[in-house]
């Protein structure tokens, strides 16, 4: 079976490296299971005696086997084998099926496929050389991509980074982790993550999380976010939700008082008024006509006015990835229906509300109306219209944070 030629050495991008900036491989051994995976020699050994690989099979292999800590996107491994030539997805299906049969993978238990976003290692690997140590594997982060699922059946992916109180943070309208280092400024997270253990998720039908959920309502959500606090085994949480997730850490926290410690929201809304449904209806038209394209567009202008072509098109792309067309109507649809008005007066756990005062997504009003109804809430009005938190300006925003956390804790 052939393929189209790859470079001769595979080439990995190092994340301490600018971008774009690459580093060939260090010359490590790694094992699991069985197999014994040599970087200098290009070998792969089972119970010491080798098996004959393609160079081709053997740079997917080793790529998969570093980053075994996280699933490897199919755009990625398109790019690292194939850089400069133009190949569909069925040529890395039949190179992922001659790796599975160099590893007897049958059960397809060893290099697990992740329908719609990639593939992964399943095995524990033990680095014989403090080399590899040295030098993080592509892409390796602080935070860890892990799994749960709840009584429904339903997969949640969520990363932890960080030590110290845990903070979820409940993403917006779509999310996707992998996905967050393009277009998350790193500094925002860790500033987050500064004292804490900063825990993020894709919520169901989204991101690295089962898709085609169907169930997208609220108590929906709120189901998967007391399935991972469980699953986590925490007994008290900040929570952190923006827009959709604002509205979400609402109605857990007056379902779950004893468990919310403190509440962080930005650019939430308690409830869509009348007079937007007019201009919902056209949004949804669009997504579920042409998700791929103009489907996406009334939300760039919604959540970044006037940003750059560039960060358009950056961004357009996150939100294909994140949901397919039918995913990402369904899920605006029921967001929209979200009303939580009636929950304000039973949250308990200090509250702060956030919102930029430009913001064209949730009016700001809908920010005033909040924390008038929340006993005791905090509001403060940033500069802005940006509705995302992690864009524009956001120093501000996380001051802000820092202060609500220190000076509550400390009161």
């Amino acid at each position: 079976m052939s393929f189209p030629p790859p470079h001769q050495k595979l080439m990995i991008a190092s994340p301490s490296s600018p971008q774009g900036a690459l580093r060939e491989p260090v010359g490590v051994i790694y094992r699991f299971g069985l197999f014994e995976l040599d970087e200098d020699k290009r070998e792969l050994r089972r119970g010491g005696e080798q098996v004959t690989l393609q160079p081709l099979i053997f740079d997917l292999l080793a790529l998969l086997v570093q980053n075994h800590l996280r699933v490897v996107s199919k755009d990625e491994l398109l790019e690292a084998l194939w850089p400069d030539v133009t190949v569909t997805e069925a040529s890395l299906h039949r190179a992922i099926s001659l790796v599975r049969s160099a590893l007897c993978d049958d059960s397809h238990s060893l290099i697990a496929t992740f329908a719609g976003h990639g593939y992964r290692l399943c095995a524990d690997v033990a680095i014989a050389s403090t080399a590899a140590r040295e030098r993080p594997p592509l892409g390796r982060r602080k935070s860890q991509i892990r799994f749960c699922t709840t009584p429904s059946g339903i997969r949640l992916a969520y990363s932890t980074m960080g030590e110290g109180p845990p903070l979820i943070v409940v993403p917006s309208y779509l999310s996707h982790l992998e996905m967050d280092e393009q277009i998350v400024p790193t500094s925002f997270f860790d500033a987050l993550a500064r004292g804490r253990q900063l825990i993020r998720y894709d919520k169901r039908g989204m991101g690295l999380s089962t898709r085609g959920a169907g169930d997208y309502s609220l108590d929906a959500q709120v189901g998967d976010l007391q399935t991972l606090v469980q699953h986590l085994g925490f007994n008290e949480v900040t929570l952190f939700g923006s827009s959709q997730g604002g509205t979400i850490v609402i109605a857990y926290a007056a379902q779950y008082p004893k468990t919310v410690s403190y509440l962080v929201l930005f650019g939430a809304y308690h409830s869509i008024p009348a007079t937007s449904q007019e201009r919902i209806a056209a949004i949804l038209a669009l997504m579920r006509a042409d998700w791929g394209r103009l489907g996406t567009a009334p939300l760039l202008e919604l959540y970044i006015p006037g940003a750059s072509v560039e960060v358009r098109e950056q961004f357009a792309r996150y939100q294909r990835e994140a949901a397919t067309g039918e995913d990402a109507a369904a899920i605006f649809e029921a967001m929209t229906a979200y009303d939580v008005t009636s929950l304000l007066p039973k949250v308990r756990a200090p509250t702060l509300v956030v919102h930029r005062q430009g913001d064209r997504t949730v009016n700001i009003a809908q920010g005033r109306d909040i924390a008038s109804q929340i006993p005791g809430a905090r509001f403060v009005a940033l500069d802005g219209q940006i509705h995302l938190p992690y864009w524009g300006e956001t120093e501000p925003l996380l001051q802000t944070i820092e202060e609500f956390l220190s000076d509550t804790r400390s009161g």
